[in-house]
């Protein structure tokens, strides 16, 4: 009786050791950002030859591993899509209607060097906010910070995606 007694936990044990480099818990991604210059990172997307007449040129910009943003106009919008560079491929649920291209960055986050999100701040009527949408899997990810209530709205923005990559792994 004494002998399964101490048998038992000691099987347990060993089954525990043998078993634990399988079980190993996976490491917190590395988050970073990267950042797309609209004024200085975009190029015209075609030929002036092949634009119709009366109509803008659509821009390119190239973005981090794989995806690149696609500007494109309206009469008097400017709406932004995160294509894949592999094969032109939208990655954003929706595109994003702009106000303002000619300045300001988008700002792209990244899980061990990975696009997942991008934010950009839009500029409106009422005041400014960070956009934040996410990319491809992750499309489904979106919010709207509201940069003239929070003084830490960049980083308010960056620990939503986050925040919302790390939710959608579990």
């Amino acid at each position: 009786m004494r002998t399964s007694a101490f048998i038992a936990p000691m099987l347990a044990l060993f089954g525990f050791a043998a078993l634990r480099p399988f079980c190993a818990f996976a490491e917190e991604p590395r988050f970073d950002s990267a950042y797309t210059d609209l004024a200085k990172d975009c190029r015209a997307a075609f030929a002036a030859a092949e634009i119709e007449e009366g109509q803008d040129m659509p821009l390119r910009c190239a973005g981090p591993a794989g995806y690149a943003l696609y500007l494109y106009f309206s009469a008097e919008d400017a709406y932004l899509q995160v294509e894949s560079t592999d094969d032109g491929a939208p990655q954003l649920a929706q595109p994003l209607k702009l106000s303002d291209v000619d300045r300001g960055k988008a700002e792209w986050r990244l899980a061990d060097g990975v696009p997942f999100a991008i934010i950009v701040r839009v500029r409106g009527g009422e005041g400014h906010t960070l956009e934040l949408r996410g990319i491809g899997a992750y499309r489904a990810m979106s919010d709207s910070i509201d940069t003239a209530r929070r003084s830490s709205a960049n980083a308010d923005a960056r620990s939503v995606a986050d925040d919302e990559f790390l939710r959608a792994q579990r």
